[in-house]
């Protein structure tokens, strides 16, 4: 018969997922025996984690193996990967997922013809909000000549391609930043927010 896991290691548990801004009704619980459990977040099941004789987590991965010796040292063990779960799981819920934000925010702007050009007066103002989203950028530490080149290249472009091919090429660009690490997971959202509030109403 497994044994039984004392109220006061679930209190420990769920004091860790309340410090980082968590409730218990965010998850489910499922208790295996004493010392191994299972936890998922209820609004995206994918992220859970998981205490048995391998400790393993989503989003991150543990790998810190589980044996039967020394059980006070096994669960500060369990304890500390848990807090770490916690931590990157409220970093990934608040990031969000930016490429599908850019998508989708940038497919209600008016960019949406491959036959019109920019007028110069939205030319200007393109190179106007480009030049604003460099100076935030350095302003928070981001200073990459790639991501210079980048903005440079689609400066040249509104002059020379259409509203929709611009579009793209802008999407294109801050995915590019994104993935690559140009921007680092922890301004990301910032950062979206950013060209966000520069692009989706750019032109009157």
């Amino acid at each position: 018969m497994a044994l039984i896991m004392k109220n006061t290691v679930k209190k420990q548990i769920t004091d860790i997922l309340v410090k980082y801004g968590f409730t218990i009704i965010d998850f489910d619980f499922k208790e295996i025996n004493e010392t191994h459990f299972e936890i998922r977040y209820k609004k995206m099941t994918d992220y859970f984690f998981k205490a048995e004789r391998i400790i393993n987590f989503c989003p991150g991965i543990g790998l810190s193996k589980i044996t039967a010796i020394d059980r006070v040292f096994i669960f500060e063990k369990v304890l500390e990967n848990v807090g770490l779960w916690a931590k990157l799981l409220k970093e990934e819920l608040e990031i969000g997922n930016p490429w599908e934000s850019i998508k989708n925010d940038l497919d209600n702007t008016d960019f949406s013809s491959y036959e019109l050009l920019f007028t110069e007066k939205e030319v200007n103002i393109i190179d106007q909000k480009l030049d604003t989203i460099l100076i935030k950028l350095k302003e928070i530490g981001i200073s990459d000549s790639e991501i210079e080149e980048d903005i440079k290249h689609l400066k040249e472009s509104s002059r020379k391609i259409s509203m929709k091919d611009w579009k793209l090429l802008l999407i294109g660009s801050i995915s590019s930043w994104f993935l690559s690490g140009l921007i680092s997971s922890e301004h990301v959202n910032s950062i979206w927010q950013i060209i966000k509030t520069s692009f989706l109403k750019i032109l009157p």
